[in-house]
């Protein structure tokens, strides 16, 4: 036996019969009635005057349902609904209610406007209030409504002050006040499962952090989530990043971010693949801008080395530009992120390959020239230029007559080291070299021309050329050290930009081109 209950507890609910239950119940009652409908029509068709008897009966019920639809509606027309009189009877009732209520503010010491007549201007006698004579007609038949109505109120009202107020997860700011937060981002590993961000979020939220931007990055471990946040200046990063635990998180990496990151990543790739398309040698800034990359170092490229994503390592190899080795020791790469650095290389090799093609055509001598910029591809052209270049030309360049190594050459090739301009005859091969070495934005300009083609305009041309090239990156000057009796170098230095700074130490004249005070010719 159950245990009786106590009053004024609730019910116990009934068990909910299974949908499949019921379904099974309301066939079942189909079948049956089928069944005795087909057992009844069998029966009266085998009679002489079956299908007659079937005909009148079915008649004489059609005129039975008529006749009592019509008796009902003609004995109801005369009564109102029994909606419409509960619904008056509980309008009555509450404005006894209100009047009531209102005398019993009152009290007994004055007249209540709009409701005392002439005759009742007076004080009245102290005792209970008595009922208008208007409402005796109505208070007999409102007393259970009433009654009723007054301990629904009660109950509520205790359970209300009984219950205890849910503690909430945080407060909300009001719309429009000014709240003092810092940008963080977030990187935590989660694992992949249905609800798990939205837990993620939730204990977030407790913490009264706004999420600003979230990317989804899949691994072969899971899903590593990173997320831009606004925090509360009371929250610190520890407290982020036992939040990220409690949520269910490993390896949770909070870092400050900048105002500048709150970009959708689309918008982000292809701002970084713009800079890529404007100068294709800054290829290793925008990799350390898009992965946050402590280390980035070029190497040469070894045999059969190819591209690697290995934990908190990544390799980039490609023959043009070198090996470009990432490292990041607190945090490791996605294959997200590895796909990505893997495009911008090769959009910069694409580019600088179709600047190649295109080339720059100068006429020097009466003759075509065709300017390209080098990378490591030409190594062999590079070197061959030197081997055909007297030892008082590389001595002028290099200041010794033997002219740099192969790992120089290299490193001259290398795109984001410098940008060095080869010119070349249709039928003479390369025939000029210049350089712009990058130190810090600033530039060293450097030159070689075979001797055979020198005192021709071509090396002025390369220089204006380079010249162009470091305005269009920002640098603020660019340098030259030459030997004080080189004259030829000395007088392109004065074509390109006037009145250039000069500075003399042990024979080696400093050439200064202040590329954010001077013009250039």
């Amino acid at each position: 036996m159950h245990p009786p209950q106590a009053p004024g507890s609730p019910q116990a609910v009934p068990p909910r019969v299974p949908g499949w239950a019921r379904e099974a119940l309301e066939l079942a009652g189909v079948f049956f009635a089928a069944a005795v409908a087909h057992v009844f029509a069998g029966g009266l068709a085998e009679q002489e005057d079956g299908p007659a008897l079937l005909m009148v009966t079915g008649a004489v019920l059609v005129a039975a349902s008529v006749l009592v639809r019509a008796w009902h509606s003609r004995r109801g027309s005369g009564r109102r609904p029994a909606v419409l009189r509960t619904g008056r009877r509980r309008d009555r009732a509450l404005a006894w209610i209100f009047r009531a209520r209102r005398r019993r503010l009152a009290g007994g010491g004055g007249t209540i406007t709009g409701e005392a007549g002439p005759a009742e201007s007076g004080p009245r006698e102290s005792g209970p209030a008595q009922p208008h004579p208007a409402e005796s007609d109505t208070r007999p038949a409102a007393d259970g409504l009433v009654a009723e109505t007054e301990r629904g109120a009660d109950a509520a009202a205790t359970a209300a002050s009984a219950a205890p107020s849910p503690r909430p997860l945080f407060v909300p700011t009001q719309p429009g006040a000014a709240r003092e937060a810092v940008l963080w981002r977030l990187r935590v590993s989660v694992e992949d499962r249905p609800g798990r961000l939205a837990f993620l979020t939730g204990v977030l939220a407790g913490l009264s952090v706004d999420i600003r931007s979230l990317e989804v990055h899949p691994t072969d471990a899971g899903i590593v989530d990173e997320l831009l946040v606004d925090a509360p200046t009371s929250v610190t990063a520890a407290d982020l990043a036992e939040a990220l635990l409690r949520a269910g998180g490993t390896q949770p990496h909070v870092v400050p971010a900048d105002r500048h990151e709150l970009t959708d990543p689309p918008a982000r790739a292809l701002g970084l693949a713009a800079r890529i398309a404007a100068d294709p040698d800054e290829l290793v800034a925008v990799l350390a801008d898009l992965l946050d990359t402590a280390e980035i170092r070029l190497d040469e490229v070894a045999i059969g080395e190819s591209d690697v994503l290995a934990g908190t390592r990544l390799t980039l190899a490609e023959a043009r530009i070198g090996t470009l080795r990432l490292s990041r020791p607190d945090l490791a790469f996605t294959p997200a992120e590895f796909a990505r650095a893997r495009a911008l290389r090769d959009l910069a090799v694409q580019i600088r390959a179709g600047r190649r093609r295109d080339g720059v055509t100068m006429l020097a001598a009466g003759r075509e020239i065709s300017v390209e910029q080098a990378d490591r591809l030409d190594l062999a052209a590079v070197r061959d230029l030197h081997r055909r270049c007297s030892p008082d030309s590389r001595f002028r360049r290099y200041r010794t007559a033997a002219g740099p190594g192969r790992d120089g050459l290299r490193r001259l090739l290398t795109p984001g080291h410098a940008h060095t301009l080869l010119a070349r005859d249709a039928d003479d091969g390369v025939i000029a070299m210049a350089c712009l070495v990058w130190r810090d934005g600033e530039g060293e300009l450097g030159l070689l021309v075979r001797d055979d083609w020198q005192r021709r305009g071509l090396g002025t041309m390369l220089a204006r050329e380079l010249m162009r090239t470091a305005e269009a990156r920002g640098a603020r000057s660019v340098h030259a050290y030459v030997q004080a009796d080189n004259l030829c170098m000395i007088r392109i230095m004065n074509r390109v930009v006037p009145e250039p700074a000069r500075s003399c130490r042990d024979g080696i004249l400093h050439l200064t081109a202040d590329l954010q005070d001077q013009p250039r010719t």
